[in-house]
């Protein structure tokens, strides 16, 4: 375990949790994953958005982990886990890619079933899973999931946003307002996450921000058949993009958290564990 992990581990293993958040690997034939795991019961998945790590789920795991088997992902490309070369055939990931590698992470871990929560990108990829395999999503979580139902918009908004990426993908250096733009406080501790994570993820935050654009979040969920709940935070720059899921998904309940922004776990932490608790648990 790395010494950033280890400190992890350490934070959260206090006589009154008494647990610890471990840290291992999945082999699957995408590559490599690297998961955090804490608690036991029912299985939950954790997915984080675009440029970020298991680490936004960090400070959730331990409070949903009482009641509940944990498991935070690094999606490929991202973290800890591996990072296929982006220049090779036939390597771009497309969001369907990371939903069958979770496939692939819960049938290597014998995971029949799971509820699901996945901020940003995760969401749009739970959304995937949950759509092509109902069988695998017990319940579904999108916390700050874009919900853009037009391909102009779509492909506007991957216009506009490449201008923040070097030459081979990677993110350029981010300002105090670009940080703003994900998290609720500009604090040295998100400054540090989100530079960190996005150096980790290379040319693989460029390859999944463009996957995330081309993919029509709203026309796959239509076919989802999970009670489902579709939550932003009060400060979310995606707030307005909810409606076109709340149409898409029968039933769903929009549902929002007042003080966080778009990194909801890392804004939130006990707002975000309470409700995946009640909703995962009722």
């Amino acid at each position: 375990m790395s010494a950033r992990r280890a400190k992890a581990a350490m934070r959260y293993n206090t006589p009154a949790m008494a647990l610890s958040i471990q840290h291992g690997y999945t082999e699957t034939p995408q590559g490599r994953v690297h998961y955090a795991h804490a608690g036991q019961g029912r299985a939950v998945l954790l997915l984080h958005g675009i440029g970020c790590s298991t680490r936004s789920w960090e400070p959730v795991m331990p409070l949903v982990a009482e009641r509940m088997s944990v498991y935070a992902l690094d999606m490929l490309g991202h973290g800890d886990s591996d990072k296929p070369r982006l220049n090779e055939p036939n390597a771009r990931f497309l969001v369907p890619d990371w939903a069958d590698n979770l496939v692939s992470f819960m049938e290597a871990n014998g995971l029949a079933k799971a509820c699901v929560a996945g901020n940003a990108i995760g969401g749009t990829i739970a959304v995937d899973l949950a759509a092509r395999r109902h069988e695998l999503v017990e319940r579904l979580a999108l916390l700050s999931c874009p919900g853009w139902d037009s391909e102009a918009e779509r492909v506007e908004r991957w216009r506009n946003v490449q201008n923040r990426l070097e030459p081979d993908g990677s993110a350029k250096p981010q300002s105090p307002a670009d940080v703003g733009r994900n998290f609720a406080l500009v604090t040295e501790a998100a400054i540090e996450q989100s530079t960190d994570d996005r150096r980790r993820a290379g040319p693989w935050y460029g390859n999944t921000l463009q996957a995330q654009y081309a993919y029509d979040t709203p026309a796959l969920a239509q076919r989802i058949t999970a009670p489902t709940i579709v939550a932003y935070g009060g400060m979310d720059f995606l707030r307005d993009t909810a409606q076109p899921l709340l149409r898409a998904i029968q039933g769903a309940r929009f549902v929002t958290v007042p003080e966080a922004s778009h990194i909801m776990p890392f804004d939130a932490p006990e707002a975000v564990a309470q409700l995946l608790l009640d909703f995962f648990t009722a």
